[in-house]
Formats: structure tokens, sequence, C-alpha cells
């Protein structure tokens, strides 16, 4: 599928006209970092930058020195993200331990935690691809709200036709799931990027729109499972809202090469989209088919009503600390293809493992 032919134009005062004035100025805001050569880490070498992502080859400068980077003690506290993934996640488990009530109500009391915590993982992306008080939120809040629920829309239905017409065994659960989520998280941003390329054709922007879609994508998940729960079942819950997270990550790592290749390479379908789309299946896919059998280990034969009140909260720490061991991992995996992205301004205040390697991606 190849790329209109705006594309090949520069025309950033378009980038946003269809929106409201305040959107349009959100999306100025991402010309902050107008093209140039810009040092973007190594010693003695700088990389062209057109304005919306770096283009290789980088370029030999023996003047230019390397990027310091000026290391603090948890930095990660001073910033929003954490503190909304952090109370997001406590007052979850705290609500579906502590709270004695029925469970359509308990699921409503906590489901706010999921959204918190899901935004603080939207937001941790979003202050390495654009400077403070620059990113388009209002933009991305609008089309990936819009995106993500009719992306759990079309997953879920797709899984309950397949549920009924095929018996998949249990290994195959978490491929069947990764192909359709993924698949589902990705197509109307993906589409959006072909009707609407001189809105969507941002690297930065298509990451950030496709967070935002998995983030809507992951609260409505946890919507449905919150309210399918029995009783009993509530509290197992509980880590679910770090597994959540995983939904973002995923299909962000694939949004980052799919929109970089597509910008370089002036086409929608790319080869290197292809493979970054087969990376977030695989990585879903893996996640769910080993946390699938893990959670039945001990519980298939005892039930969940066997566990006392200190079991719950042991079984719950255990889990979350596991499951935040994974979301990790599936974070610093994402880096590899995000910080591709990031711009010039944000580059000489990241620290070396948010600094872009000038992948080749679409070249």
């Amino acid at each position: 599928m190849s790329r209109p032919a705006e594309w090949n134009e520069s025309k950033p005062e378009e980038l946003m006209t269809f929106m409201s004035d305040a959107a349009d100025r959100s999306a100025e805001s991402v010309l902050a970092d107008g093209a140039g050569s810009y040092p973007f880490g190594p010693v003695a070498a700088t990389a062209h930058w057109d304005g919306q992502a770096w283009q290789p080859p980088r370029i030999v400068t023996p003047q230019q020195t390397e990027l310091k980077y000026r290391r603090t003690a948890l930095p990660f506290l001073g910033h929003l993200w954490f503190w909304l993934v952090f109370f997001g996640t406590g007052y979850t488990v705290a609500t579906l331990l502590y709270t004695e009530s029925n469970p359509s109500v308990t699921g409503l009391v906590s489901w706010p935690g999921f959204v918190a915590a899901l935004t603080g993982v939207v937001l941790l992306l979003s202050r390495h691809l654009y400077p403070p008080r620059q990113a388009p939120y209002f933009v991305v809040l609008w089309w990936g709200i819009m995106a993500g629920t009719a992306a759990f829309v079309i997953a879920l239905l797709v899984e309950l036709a397949v549920d009924l017409s095929v018996d998949s065994p249990a290994a195959l659960l978490g491929l069947q799931a990764g192909l359709i989520e993924e698949t589902s998280k990705l197509l109307f941003p993906v589409l959006m990027l072909s009707l609407g390329s001189s809105r969507f054709g941002s690297p930065r922007l298509g990451v950030l729109l496709v967070a935002a879609t998995s983030a809507t994508f992951g609260a409505a998940e946890a919507a449905l499972y919150l309210a399918n729960a029995s009783a009993e079942e509530l509290w197992t819950l509980a880590p679910r809202t770090l597994g959540e997270m995983s939904h973002v990550l995923w299909t962000a790592t694939a949004a980052a090469v799919v929109w970089l290749a597509a910008w370089r390479r002036k086409k929608v379908i790319t080869l290197a989209g292809l493979i970054g789309w087969g990376l977030a299946v695989a990585m879903h896919a893996g996640n769910d088919a080993v946390f699938v059998q893990l959670s039945r280990v001990g519980t298939e034969d005892s039930g969940f009503t066997t566990f006392d009140f200190m079991a719950q909260l042991a079984i719950v720490g255990g889990w979350i600390s596991l499951v935040g061991l994974v979301v990790v991992v599936w974070f610093l995996l994402s880096r590899i293809a995000i910080r591709e992205l990031v711009p010039p301004s944000l580059v000489q205040v990241s620290s070396r493992g948010w600094r872009p390697r000038l992948r080749s991606w679409g070249t």
C-alpha cells in the first residue's frame, strides 16, 4: 500500500487543521525540533533529524563530544507516571482485597485503579517522545479512546466466534489472543495512517496514538474481567493492574517500527512494519501462554474459597512481584524500538538507554 503523495510535502501548518484551535496548538508543538543535524549520543557522530524522525546514516563529526547525562537517585519519583502506576495498583489491590460488598460494586469501585495505572504507562512513553507540555494529548485522547473501544469490540467478537467454532487446546489460547488482540489494536491507527497521512504520519504521534488505543483496550478488558468475576474470584484479579500495562508496551513496540518504517519508505505497509507487528503478537502470545499455565497451578483442585485473607494477601503479593518483573522486561524490550524516535531536544537529557541507535528500519 503506497503512501499518499502529500506525505512528500512539508506542510506542518496543516498537521491538525481538522481539530479545534487547542488541538492545532498541540500539533504544532510536534515541530519544536526543527530539521537539521544533531548529536544523538555517540562520540564524534551526529545524524540528520528531518523534523519528525532520525535518518541514517550517522555523520562523522570529529569535534562532537559525547553527550553527558547527570544521573540522579530514583529519578522516577519525580514523575507523575510513576505515582499513577503506584497508587493505581495499590488502590486496585486494596479495593479487591478489602471491599466487602457484591462483586459488581467491588469491580466498579476498583476499576479506576486500572485506568490510572494505564494512563501512567502512556505518560511514561510520552515524556520520552515530546518535550514537556508539547505532547498532543487532545488528539491522542480523542482518537485513542475511539480506536481502543472499537478494537476491543472487534477483538471480543472475533475471539467469541473462534471459541464457538474451534475447540482450541489450552496451549494455543495465548497465540490466538496475541494474534487477534494485537491486530485489532493496530487496525484503526494504521487505517488512520493510511487515510490521513498528513495528520497521523508523524512516528511519534503514531506511537502515542497506539499507546492510548492500547490503554483504552486494556481498561475495557479489565472492566470485562471485573464484571464476570464471582465474589470468590475478584481478589485474584489484583495483579492484572500491572498485567494490563503490557498491552500498551507490546503494541507501542510494534507502532514504533511500523510508523518509522512507513515514514522513511513513504509506504504504509513495509517489511519492517510487519516484523514489528509479528514481534508484538509473539510477546503477547508468549506472555499469555505462560501465565495461563501458571495460574492453574495449585488452584484447579483447591478452588478459590480455601484461601483465608492472609493467604490471599501473600498470593497477590507474589503474583504482583512476578507480573511486575515481567512488565519491566517488556518495558526494556519496547525501549529498544521507541528510543529511535526520541527527538534532539530530549536526547540531551536522556540516559544512554533512551538514546537512538539509528536502526535502519525502512531504509
